[in-house]
């Protein structure tokens, strides 16, 4: 992990990127640095990128969901350092992955195809307000918003007994054939809260979708 020192509040081309690999973060930084923005510090780890924004303050902070913790260090960021505009950057372009990032706070979505030329402008967009996501989740947003429907997907998931956020967030990672351990892991409660919230999703899902949701996940309730 590196960091420059002697940014100021009014800096808002300061940046922080937490990824695993050693080759994205350093292409990233090639690319944000050549239009103009300062990449202040990078990590390896979530705990690494939550420092970095707790010390220097960044106007945004490039997170790779396939680190850790991801949700949980979007959520500290969110919480304790609001300035600081967290940037989600997912293999998964699935709707469930992507609602769970905003919903934890995230203020953009890039998908990992990104080129990194593109990515400055596009930070740009995040930092000035707008909402960046995957086109399909986009317009499948829109199309449940025309509808008249919540724009999530828990209507389908419970046949409209809703969910609460943390429910979402544990059935997305479930999902992702992570084990309860891994799970409370990411959203850092402990695996008995977990396991509790898998009861109760079951629970609330449709009798049709239950069986085979049970069975799929079942296996990695450790």
């Amino acid at each position: 992990m590196d960091a420059e020192v002697g940014r100021t509040p009014s800096d808002v081309s300061c940046v922080v990127i937490a990824h695993s690999d050693p080759g994205t973060r350093f292409g990233a930084r090639l690319a944000l640095q050549e239009q103009g923005f300062r990449v202040v510090g990078d990590g390896a780890t979530t705990a690494e990128a939550v420092q970095l924004v707790r010390r220097l303050h960044p106007a945004a902070c490039v997170m790779d969901m396939g680190l850790s913790g991801a949700l949980a260090a979007i959520r500290t960021i969110a919480r304790a350092h609001p300035p600081c505009a967290t940037v989600a950057l997912g293999g998964s372009k699935a709707h469930a992955d992507v609602l769970a990032a905003f919903r934890s706070g995230a203020s953009g979505y890039l998908g990992t195809d990104i080129e990194p030329t593109c990515l400055p402008d596009t930070l740009r967009g995040i930092l000035a307000g707008e909402a960046v996501m995957p086109a399909a989740t986009f317009e499948w947003v829109m199309t449940v918003l025309q509808n008249g429907d919540p724009p999530d997907d828990r209507r389908a998931l419970t046949g409209g007994r809703g969910l609460t956020e943390r429910h979402w967030q544990v059935l997305a990672l479930a999902e992702r054939r992570l084990t309860t351990a891994e799970i409370a892991r990411e959203l850092g409660v402990s695996p008995v809260t977990v396991r509790r919230h898998r009861a109760e999703i079951r629970s609330r899902r449709p009798l049709t979708e239950r069986t085979d949701w049970s069975a799929a996940n079942g296996a990695g309730q450790t």
